[in-house]
């Protein structure tokens, strides 16, 4: 979906990913976490300093996969978010993604 939500079209096991880019940290963001949440489930990801994990240009990939038995209509979202910090940071949507691949 357009909206950031994966809806199993029919009941199966499913591999669900998400890839996410994220810009603007400074040293004052000193933890970051994400997690991913199934109708059934939810998956806290991990937590970090988000300054620590930088590359040069000042931005931050991380992604995940994860193994999920859904039924028919079951949704996957995801929810990130970034402490302390006195400035917004962004997240870079031609560079982020979200899919669902029924494996069983």
């Amino acid at each position: 979906d357009q909206d950031g939500t994966f809806t199993a079209p029919v009941t199966g096991i499913y591999s669900l990913g998400i890839n996410i880019r994220y810009s603007t940290h400074t040293s004052s963001h000193t933890r970051a976490s994400m997690s991913v949440q199934t109708s059934n489930q939810v998956y806290n990801m991990f937590e970090l300093n988000p300054y620590n994990v930088m590359d040069v240009n000042g931005t931050v990939n991380l992604g995940m996969t994860i193994i999920a038995d859904m039924d028919a209509a079951d949704t996957f979202t995801f929810s990130t978010n970034t402490y302390n910090g006195g400035k917004t940071i962004d997240i870079t949507v031609g560079n982020t993604s979200m899919w669902g691949a029924k494996i069983a």
